[in-house]
């Protein structure tokens, strides 16, 4: 588990929970949950004898896609942030068309907190849910097989190039 080898590495870690998004809860609300759990962390500094200097978030799939979005919006310091497989852009017709057929789609309408109908246009939310459209100077490690049926490798490349187009180490 990637938790215990870091803490092998003197790296400490927090596993966090988070309110998963329906109906009330969306993809902002989850970020505040982010947000009070990395204060809560820095908090606790004194007792656990860490610094303010090394906050990385990392996730996998959903959590990849909800680390960046923290990294990129947060007031939270965030030295770097780890993505695996992520959900980059919720923009991309050829996205909702594939969640469609795994049945993801209506949560992702939940996550951006607003619905639509196959040919309409989207919403504002689910670009401003995207963290294609959100990068921000925080150093990025993309990791994604080319074989992952739930979110297409295709998310991670388009990521990619936003990070290179800021000239942001990744």
């Amino acid at each position: 588990d990637i938790q215990e080898y870091l803490f092998f590495f003197f790296f400490p870690t927090a596993n966090i929970n988070y309110r998963l998004e329906d109906s009330t809860i969306h993809y902002q609300e989850i970020l505040d949950d982010i947000d009070n759990a990395i204060e809560f962390c820095r908090n606790q500094e004194a007792k656990w004898g860490t610094t303010d200097a090394n906050y990385i978030v990392c996730g996998y799939s959903a959590g990849g896609h909800l680390a960046l979005l923290s990294a990129y919006t947060s007031s939270q310091k965030i030295k770097a942030l780890i993505a695996l497989c992520p959900v980059t852009d919720i923009t991309d017709s050829t996205l909702l068309t594939h969640f469609q057929k795994i049945s993801l789609l209506n949560a992702t309408m939940f996550l951006a907190g607003e619905s639509f109908e196959q040919g309409d246009s989207l919403p504002a939310a689910y670009k401003l849910a995207s963290p294609r459209f959100r990068v921000r100077n925080v150093p990025a490690l993309l990791i994604h097989g080319t074989n992952d049926s739930t979110v297409p490798f295709s998310q991670s490349v388009t990521m990619s190039k936003a990070i290179e187009g800021k000239g942001i180490p990744h």
